[in-house]
């Protein structure tokens, strides 16, 4: 049910702390282990609490307050906090919030209203409209170009048509039959 009402996996409301905004009191519930060696054995060094924005519930901007930990690793000796999953390390919103105002701001809504909807500034719709840009962009960047491109039912002049219907043209720019 939590997961449904803050979109994220892996979190459990313990309590609402307020209404108006809405702000969740969430407990991480997903396994920790060594993001250098991949070790479960961890010690608990220090507690902290970390807010993070998330997605409007009911038109109204909320947040969540979850209780995060710097661990050490018993096996590689090193330091490191909790990683959320839905959240990338140095980041105070979720991805699911990124993806709302990126997909809002393709609708046409101008950044004033995104910004004034979510209680953020302007940049930071812009810094995340960005990145969003960015993480979808990476997707195609490794794709190759293919060597033959083939058009089928089509005329390069309007008074005579090409032999045969279908006309291939490799790499090197010609025609070819």
């Amino acid at each position: 049910m939590e997961q449904f009402l803050i979109g994220l996996r892996d979190f459990a409301i313990e309590k609402v702390v307020s209404r108006t905004p809405p702000v969740f009191e969430a407990r991480w519930t997903g396994k920790n282990t060594c993001p250098h060696c991949g070790c479960e054995k961890l010690r608990i060094k220090d507690s902290f609490w970390r807010t993070i924005r998330n997605i409007s519930i009911h038109g109204r901007a909320s947040r969540l307050l979850v209780r995060c930990h710097k661990y050490r690793c018993e096996e590689c000796s090193r330091y490191f906090n909790t990683r959320l999953a839905g959240i990338k390390v140095w980041s105070r919103t979720t991805e699911l919030l990124k993806r709302n105002i990126f997909q809002a701001y393709n609708k046409g809504i101008s950044c004033k209203d995104i910004a004034d909807e979510h209680r953020i500034g302007v940049a930071s719709v812009e810094r995340y409209y960005h990145q969003m840009m960015q993480h979808k962009s990476s997707h195609w960047a490794n794709r190759t170009c293919p060597r033959i491109l083939g058009i089928d039912e089509h005329r390069l002049r309007a008074d005579r048509a090409l032999r045969p219907p279908f006309a291939t043209w490799p790499a090197a720019g010609y025609l070819t039959w």
